[in-house]
């Protein structure tokens, strides 16, 4: 397979574009935008989104944008400039990446979820539908967002001063509609309840639930409601 590149698509002269990749209708692939070899490309997808500068300054230059191989980018999806998605990364329609976000290899984000810039994500990652991920948040490998749960960065906003999301170990789950508040730190298999508020740090394997979320059992515990001889968490 050769790389296909729409005529309909706008591909900067200062892109680097590798072999087997398909660029779509109306794709924007800006300046200093490296697509890596088997990408695929969809339809109004930009990649390389100048940054508030690019605006008031007769100077700016794009940063630097790495989209690595192996890596579907679903209609609508944008990139910001200065980010790179590992390989094998994957998006849903809509989803936006601002910039200097860093995912690692083999990642998922959905349908219309953000990250807000400046994160920073492990490997194996997966981000469900409406998922919001705050600036200056940390995710270790093999986390689990699922629908509309999101991460805050600011104790107080709008004030910047303070600006840090939370940090998440390694395996956590991160239950529908969750909230996890700045600056907090959970620990590796922790298991939060959907609709929860967590508000304090949580220590690895633990279960949490409730507004504020308190640790209700160890995560080991939890057994299948089909089969309770089976501990997903385990």
């Amino acid at each position: 397979m050769k790389t296909i590149i729409s005529s309909k698509a706008t591909v900067s002269k200062r892109a680097k574009i590798g072999k087997r990749v398909t660029i779509c209708d109306y794709a924007v692939v800006n300046d200093n935008v490296v697509v890596g070899d088997g990408c695929y490309v969809g339809k109004n997808v930009i990649l390389g989104e100048p940054l508030a500068a690019f605006y008031t300054s007769k100077n700016y230059r794009n940063p630097s944008t790495r989209i690595s191989k192996g890596s579907l980018l679903r209609s609508g999806t944008i990139v910001y400039a200065g980010c790179v998605l590992g390989e094998g990364f994957q998006s849903g329609h809509g989803a936006v990446i601002r910039e200097y976000s860093v995912f690692g290899k083999n990642c998922s984000f959905g349908i219309y979820s953000q990250a807000d810039g400046y994160v920073k994500i492990g490997n194996g990652c997966r981000f469900h539908n409406n998922v919001f991920i705050a600036s200056y948040t940390i995710i270790k490998d093999n986390v689990h967002f699922y629908p509309y749960s999101l991460t805050l960065d600011s104790p107080h906003p709008p004030c910047k001063s303070c600006r840090k999301g939370p940090t998440i170990g390694k395996g956590t789950i991160i239950g529908a509609k969750a909230i996890l508040m700045p600056h907090v730190r959970l620990g590796e298999n922790v298991v939060v309840g959907a609709n929860s508020v967590v508000t304090r740090n949580v220590s690895q394997g633990k279960l949490v639930y409730g507004s504020p979320a308190g640790v209700v059992s160890s995560a080991k515990d939890i057994r299948c409601r089909k089969n309770t001889r089976r501990y997903p968490y385990l």
